[in-house]
């Protein structure tokens, strides 16, 4: 009898980095902590050249005209050529956010402590994205 391998579905996994500290600017001028980042990449694609990844992004944030802080999160999508330089080989990208994710808080420390707790505990298969530039699929 012959046995019939079995074909990996792709799937998003972690870039082996764990979670990196983002920067100010993620989540615009509503940003008042810093954003903690985790990224995957995708993989079991055979044949395709180009490379994707998802970099997911908490950070505290609080409206110019409130007073409640909460933490949101940005998901930023990529298509690219070389995985060592996604941002230089970019061929596609697009981003979402998603508002109040978790709070609110009485202070921005606690905010952000809570961006870097839901950043490490992000799951690569809560990644809602099939991977492919809009060309790709059409």
């Amino acid at each position: 009898m012959t046995e019939i391998a079995e074909i990996a579905a792709p799937q998003w996994v972690p870039d082996g980095k764990g979670v990196l500290e983002g920067g100010d600017m993620v989540g615009g001028d509503r940003q008042v902590t810093k954003a903690w980042d985790v990224r995957y990449w995708l993989t079991g694609i055979p044949g395709r050249t180009l490379h994707s990844c998802v970099t997911v992004s908490y950070y505290g944030t609080q409206p110019e005209d409130g007073d409640v802080i909460t933490v949101s999160v940005t998901y930023e999508f990529l298509v690219c050529t070389n995985p060592a330089d996604p941002g230089g080989s970019e061929e596609w990208s697009d981003s979402s956010y998603v508002d109040n994710v978790a709070g609110p808080y009485d202070t921005y420390a606690e905010a952000e402590d809570m961006a870097l707790q839901l950043a490490g505990g992000h799951l690569a298969h809560e990644v809602d994205w099939d991977g492919m530039a809009p060309w790709e699929t059409s």
